[in-house]
């Protein structure tokens, strides 16, 4: 966002209190209050490069990306060197998955300002959403030999050198991450944190740190943990006590942790990996689980049956570039021969219902008949 109020010889101070007054708001998070004003000054003064910007930051912390685009690339046809206008279209297109056009403005910043971190970072992140993974090591290669101290950029390289297999070299990098936002450390934590120290007679408490997925991928590593002569708890979240109620290193699984419990230390789940992944968790499927499954598919017996998800977590930052709608699946769902289920649970589950797509696509969420009409 600008901070550039509207200030000048031709404004009118009425004008120029409304453009203050929606920045404040803005900064405050009361983004309704803040969009009506910008609205209303926009009426009144529509060729402020700086409020056409502002709006569009605005729009993309509310997830309407190509809206935040428009205005951002109205801000800079008034205004074309405007930098904050460029960063922001830039960040929306990225946001947007547009990352071709967002690489190219990233570059066109980073040539000109090579030393700004938050630059090279976000730069490093579009090369990554166009799979152009040696470009990003090979640009943090460089700028470690010439910077201090490279903060958020290694988590770049970390997810670069991951997805090219170079596990010893990413989850190092992958430590950077607890300094950002995303992924916090347990405040006021009573136990000292688990960096390498012998483990032989000694107790650890392994908390999780981001979704599902991480815990039940960070679970494959419990048994080099247990292997070091640990004893070992882990935190479950509820819904996947059951499905890691045989896995294999653990000694106790716990549902919450209290300061007055003893352990020597903790570590967050996501930083067990250390070099290649030992082979998959073994999973535990309940028996109940196992019937309901059968039972819900009996009916299709003849028809091709495949499991669809659609969305993951609508509180990830980035779920709009790995997620789609349950309608993407009309066409399959159309073929005589298949029946889709739904492999879905969470928050998307009502707009799922009101989709249209809720007959097409049988889901075990929704089982109870809707239907005034009694089969014969």
């Amino acid at each position: 966002m600008n901070e550039k109020t509207a200030a000048s010889p031709s404004a009118a101070p009425s004008v120029s209190q409304l453009f203050d007054r929606a920045v404040t708001l803005q900064r405050e998070t009361k983004l309704d209050e803040a969009e009506r004003l910008y609205l209303q000054f926009l009426r009144r003064a529509p060729d402020y490069p700086h409020a056409w910007t502002n709006l569009g930051a605005l729009l993309r912390s509310r997830g309407l990306y190509p809206q935040s685009i428009a205005a951002h690339r109205r801000a800079l046809r008034l205004s074309p060197g405007l930098g904050s206008a460029r960063r922001n279209l830039a960040n929306a297109l990225a946001d947007h998955g547009c990352f071709e056009e967002a690489e190219r403005r990233r570059r066109e910043l980073h040539e000109t300002e090579p030393e700004d971190l938050a630059i090279l970072r976000d730069l490093c992140a579009a090369l990554r959403g166009l799979g152009r993974d040696d470009e990003v090591i090979a640009l943090i290669d460089a700028a470690e030999a010439r910077l201090p101290d490279l903060g958020e950029c290694l988590l770049q390289r970390a997810l670069s050198h991951l997805m090219k297999g170079n596990y010893r070299q990413g989850f190092a990098d992958y430590e950077i991450r607890h300094a950002g936002n995303e992924v916090n450390l347990p405040k006021n934590a009573p136990w000292p944190r688990w960096s390498g120290e012998g483990l032989r007679g000694r107790s650890v408490l392994v908390l999780p740190e981001q979704g599902f997925g991480d815990e039940i991928l960070a679970s494959r590593f419990l048994p080099g943990l247990k292997a070091l002569g640990a004893e070992v708890t882990m935190l479950v979240k509820p819904p996947l006590r059951r499905l890691l109620a045989d896995i294999e290193g653990l000694d106790q699984m716990i549902e919450t942790a209290r300061q007055s419990q003893r352990f020597d230390f903790y570590t967050p789940n996501m930083s067990l990996p250390g070099g290649r992944p030992p082979p998959l968790p073994r999973l535990a499927i309940p028996d109940d689980s196992r019937s309901r499954a059968r039972a819900l598919v009996a009916p299709f017996a003849s028809r091709f049956r495949i499991g669809v998800v659609w969305t993951g977590s609508v509180t990830y930052r980035a779920n709009n570039r790995r997620s789609t709608g349950p309608e993407s699946f009309l066409g399959l769902a159309s073929a005589p021969w298949v029946q889709l289920f739904s492999l879905y649970k969470g928050l998307a589950h009502e707009a799922f219902l009101k989709s249209g797509m809720a007959g097409l696509i049988v889901t075990p969420a929704a089982m109870t008949a809707t239907s005034p009409t009694a089969p014969h």
